[in-house]
């Protein structure tokens, strides 16, 4: 990394990140998505990582570890999506943009107050 790029963000000065941010809004806004080659390599060693895996948990099986070869596979099937940086940073800010969205819709419906004056109790 350029030395200038490490002296902007030791002083809390780099552009970097906020042109990357303005790079895949302007993607998600012509798109509505954000493809990203690194993301079918991603996935190609998820693959081999979810084989390796799955050969540890039968090697456990046949040494009687059954519960760690079981507790191996849930791991294995319960490891975060493939995402590249580009689309944790998209995902991260269309969550944020839906957030705010949420905010603003609650902020303009009036708030609906029940008169429990007027409410009649049988018995």
């Amino acid at each position: 990394m350029p030395t200038e790029i490490l002296r902007a963000r030791r002083r809390k000065a780099s552009t970097s990140a906020l042109r990357r941010l303005n790079d895949i809004v302007k993607e998600l806004r012509q798109s509505g998505r954000i493809s990203d080659p690194a993301h079918a390599r991603l996935v190609e060693t998820r693959k081999v990582l979810l084989a390796q895996w799955e050969r540890l948990a039968r090697t456990l099986d046949a040494q009687g570890e059954l519960v760690l070869a079981g507790d191996v596979r849930y791991y294995a099937q319960n490891l975060p999506p493939v995402l590249t940086d580009r689309q944790r940073i998209a995902s991260a800010f269309m969550a944020i943009i839906k957030e705010e969205r949420d905010k603003e819709q609650r902020e303009r419906r009036p708030e609906r107050v029940r008169d429990r004056g007027e409410e009649v109790l049988t018995r």
